[in-house]
């Protein structure tokens, strides 16, 4: 017996497709609050609007997921986010 064609819903895209500068797919470097080591991801999503700050879904290629983070936080090079984690989150 023929197996039948699965119905697949294609995404829909939530926010713009670019945003101060950034695109979706490019890749960036962002802190982690909870870990000292700077991560590699690629943006998926903008959150212009948030309640609290805007922000950016990541695929975080260096740990694997997904994450949401606030937009300040990403950066172009790994230096940057490494002076930014030190300032942002010592404590």
């Amino acid at each position: 017996m023929a197996r039948r064609k699965k119905n697949t819903k294609k995404l829909t895209q939530v926010g713009p497709l670019e945003y101060k500068g950034w695109k979706i797919e490019d890749s960036c470097w962002f802190p982690v609050n909870w870990e000292s080591r700077i991560h590699l991801g690629t943006i998926l999503t903008f959150y212009p609007e948030d309640n609290i700050e805007p922000a950016v879904q990541v695929l975080d290629m260096t740990h694997g997921g997904y994450r949401t983070i606030p937009f300040r936080y990403i950066f172009d090079d790994s230096k940057k986010a490494k002076l930014f984690r030190k300032k942002e989150f010592a404590k």
